[in-house]
């Protein structure tokens, strides 16, 4: 969970559905001469109000049968609902940490170490450290002020005082740096080189963390013929020519623009159907893996028309396969997005831990005249996050190429 580090959490007196916080900044002064005899021109003032307010209320549930429950005991129950715990707030690292990167003012690509712009990083061991100081250099260059010595602790109190800096990375930045910091003489090398351990990098209070956004560029070139595919993690995607029928087919339509939108559509709804432009997945017949991926899943507007290009973002996992059948499809820019930037660069509300709550019987009705024989544990938490235009200078996402690297596996907290 690596949320709080960047969290600007001081509006927790506010805590309560629906409650909003109001953040204004004003256009910047501008500088005139006086005229000989003293005269000026007033400047009007723009100010600006943005709101945050408390609308999130992310739940993981589940229900123990009376009949399992004789044979149950407290510890069982205790482990099942950390494990709802740790599921919410791995939604909340998600979704924080991939509102920042898509807010973020500043980008560090291939461009910056004379590739090609707009183009994913190829990490390297020779290139790890340069992407430290670059994002140190995009700060500077936004006039972003922190102290560069302080270090996160963990106490709002103490994380509030001062903007610190602070990064997010994948852990195939982490091994690179590894490999470049591990075996140069020095005391910082030879602690890696016997436990692994960076601490601060380059000033940055750095975190590796596998919640980060991943992202993926599809482009269509020409019309998508009847059976064409794309695999998203294990679930497969169709485009059909005819009447969508079965759980993922889409629409091809006559042109390639048309048939990517409707694809734009199903991946920002996954679940709800489009009459004759898309067939919903069905969440409860996908693997736990494959809905963790649907249900944090995002594509841009379609440009273009040859080729119709988007943009499929999903958040929380870092590294996600990708693959696609039919001529005219075509994959590229596969990234993982690490953060870099500060302290106090989110606004966020919320409780210190989500609630426990147990239903009061043994018998739960179904709203007509049967009931169940069972339990149920319901954990939640009231939760609202902004980023605000003002934090987004203090932002940087660097987008790091995921070619040939393997995706995880392990859905389990």
């Amino acid at each position: 969970m690596v949320f709080p580090v960047f969290a600007d959490q001081k509006f927790a007196d506010v805590l309560s559905q629906g409650a909003s916080v109001k953040w204004t900044y004003d256009a910047d002064a501008d500088v005139q001469q006086l005229g000989a005899d003293g005269s000026y021109t007033v400047a009007n003032r723009t100010v600006t109000d943005e709101t945050l307010t408390v609308d999130q209320v992310p739940a993981s549930t589940f229900r123990i049968p009376a009949t399992q429950r004789i044979q149950d005991h407290r510890p069982t129950q205790q482990k099942w609902a950390t494990k709802a715990m740790n599921r919410i707030f791995w939604w909340l690292d998600a979704k924080i940490l991939g509102a920042m990167v898509a807010a973020a003012a500043s980008t560090i690509d291939a461009g910056d170490f004379g590739g090609t712009a707009g183009v994913p990083l190829t990490l390297s061991s020779s290139n790890a450290s340069a992407i430290f100081t670059a994002a140190r250099r995009k700060l500077r260059n936004q006039n972003v002020i922190y102290d560069e010595n302080k270090k996160f602790t963990g106490y709002v109190k103490l994380d509030t005082i001062a903007k610190y800096p602070a990064a997010a990375i994948p852990a195939e930045l982490e091994e690179q740096v590894l490999l470049a910091v591990g075996f140069k003489p020095g005391d910082l090398g030879d602690t890696v080189l016997k436990a692994g351990y960076l601490n601060m990098l380059f000033g940055f209070n750095t975190f590796v963390s596998t919640s980060l956004p991943f992202s993926v560029k599809l482009s269509q070139t020409a019309t998508p013929t009847n059976g064409d595919t794309i695999v998203i993690g294990g679930t497969t995607l169709t485009f059909v020519t005819g009447t969508p029928s079965a759980a993922g087919e889409i629409k091809a339509e006559t042109d390639a623009a048309a048939s990517m939108t409707n694809l734009k559509n199903f991946l920002n709804a996954p679940y709800v159907e489009i009459s004759g432009k898309n067939k919903p997945l069905v969440a409860a017949s996908l693997t736990q893996a494959d809905k963790f991926i649907f249900d944090l899943i995002s594509a841009s507007a379609v440009t273009g028309t040859a080729p119709a290009v988007l943009t499929m973002t999903i958040l929380g996992h870092g590294l996600v396969t990708v693959t696609a059948t039919g001529a005219g499809m075509v994959l590229s820019n596969q990234c993982v997005h690490a953060l870099f930037g500060t302290s106090q660069s989110v606004a966020l509300i919320m409780q210190r831990t989500p609630e426990l709550a147990v239903s009061a019987g043994s018998i739960i009705g179904n709203g007509t005249t049967g009931g169940i024989l069972a339990q149920d544990f319901a954990t939640w938490a009231l939760v609202g996050w902004k980023v605000f235009l003002t934090h987004t200078k203090q932002l940087v996402d660097v987008q790091i190429s995921t070619a040939g690297a393997v995706a995880p596996n392990n859905v389990y907290n």
